[in-house]
């Protein structure tokens, strides 16, 4: 077990937590394993409890995994460890590693892009990614002031960053960069998404919970669909609406 600078690493990872850095945080158990599934390139791995990895599952962490860990991790003790994140995980690994860097201009034209505008919570931005992963969306685009590379939404998003073509940036921004994608919105006010097609190669914009998407790309929409549901439910979380609009849609 090695003997590290406590004040040295809690400035590194409050720094790299916050998602500015050209590295990127993860924390626990889940996350690290897409991330290592998914090729991620560490500088550094710490684990506080070897026990606890060796007596993990096998479909929750497969041998080749614990192989991984056991050969390139630093231990360090649970308090050490505690220190560097604000909160408690279940599983004890913490891992660094390179920031993945993509060209929006390059995701392919036969898979839509997820635009979320200004999400508000970190934790929905998570889960879209993990929906991104699941139905195998070209790019997932955030904008507004949560950085989709911070700690909470990896964590969230169990580390499937490098499944799926992440970007921070505003609308204005992508429309300049992709000119031939299609325009679609969510919104209540829109026609049934049970009754159309979405073309494969569609922007689709989701808004927040509460105000919906803006006025301002609601008039630069091409379509604008709706998730039909039952009378006085007026709005469903982000990440179910993201889910329920990708797998219930019909993309051509």
């Amino acid at each position: 077990m090695q003997k590290l600078n406590i004040g040295q690493y809690t400035e590194k990872y409050r720094k790299i937590r916050k998602g500015n850095e050209n590295k990127i945080l993860f924390e626990g158990i889940h996350a690290w394993k897409h991330a290592y599934r998914f090729e991620a390139e560490f500088e550094e791995i710490l684990i506080s409890d070897i026990q606890q990895i060796e007596e993990m599952p096998e479909n929750v962490l497969g041998e080749d995994e614990k192989k991984y860990l056991f050969e390139n991790a630093i231990q360090v003790d649970e308090e050490f460890f505690d220190k560097l994140i604000p909160y408690k995980t279940r599983s004890k690994v913490l891992a660094i590693a390179k920031k993945p860097t993509y060209k929006i201009e390059e995701i392919s034209e036969d898979k839509p892009i997820v635009f979320l505008e200004n999400p508000a919570n970190p934790e929905n931005i998570g889960m879209v990614l993990r929906i991104s992963a699941a139905f195998g969306v070209g790019a997932l685009v955030s904008s507004g002031r949560n950085n989709p590379f911070t700690a909470s939404v990896l964590r969230a998003g169990a580390g499937l960053i490098y499944a799926v073509p992440t970007f921070h940036m505003e609308f204005s921004e992508l429309k300049e960069k992709l000119k031939n994608r299609k325009i679609i919105v969510a919104d209540a006010e829109g026609k049934s998404i049970k009754k159309n097609i979405i073309p494969k190669n569609s922007i689709i914009i989701f808004g927040t919970e509460r105000e919906g998407v803006s006025q301002e790309l609601k008039d630069l929409a091409d379509k604008i669909f709706k998730l039909d549901m039952q009378l006085n439910v007026s709005s469903l979380n982000l990440a179910t609406s993201v889910s329920a609009f990708l797998y219930g849609g019909e993309f051509i």
